[in-house]
């Protein structure tokens, strides 16, 4: 499957977007990465959804701007013995908001105090054409989108751990301390 998404920094969640997680559908995920080269990411993943476990193995290829992601069902046997020894991870919980048109999915990480919110597309055109609203935009007024910034990538968390902060996060994109 083509991934086809758009990422977004959000440094402070609005009043509007704060009630929205209030009323959201959300899951826990921890993921650790396994390889992170070149063009290959390869995690595992345990998701906590509607009272659920649910374990996936995920293998992502980029293809010049595109990703495909080809994910795999684990057993919790498998899990666990993939699972040895690894380490970085991240731990987030990801709220599902419904805009009316797309579902934008707001990561909240564990570790780090901002935010990333994230939308899937069908296609090229349906991202090109793709208006975000005005909730996801950040104290500074401006929605930053940061899709093809690497330090904004769960692999890139995971493996920065005692560098991520949302200052560092600001630095990145040249906005300084808001």
């Amino acid at each position: 499957m083509i991934e086809i998404e758009s990422k977004y920094f959000i440094d402070e969640l609005s009043e509007e977007v704060e009630d929205l997680i209030k009323d959201a559908d959300y899951k826990s995920i921890v993921q650790s990465y396994l390889l992170v080269q070149d063009n290959h990411e390869i995690r595992i993943r345990i998701e906590w959804w509607n009272n659920n476990f649910i374990y996936q193995f995920t293998h992502k290829i980029k293809k010049g701007e595109d990703r495909e992601e080809y994910n795999i069902d684990l057993t919790l046997e498998e899990y666990t013995q993939l699972r040895k020894d690894i380490y970085p991870k991240t731990v987030k919980t990801r709220y599902m908001i419904n805009d009316g048109y797309n579902v934008i999915l707001v990561d909240k990480y564990r570790d780090f105090d901002f935010f990333i919110a994230e939308i899937e597309f069908q296609n090229k055109i349906e991202q090109y054409f793709y208006d975000p609203p005005l909730f996801l935009k950040c104290s500074d007024g401006i929605i930053h989108n940061v899709s093809k910034d690497e330090e904004f990538k769960d692999s890139y968390f995971a493996k920065n751990q005692d560098k991520i902060s949302k200052e560092y996060l600001k630095e990145q994109l040249g906005i300084g301390n808001l």
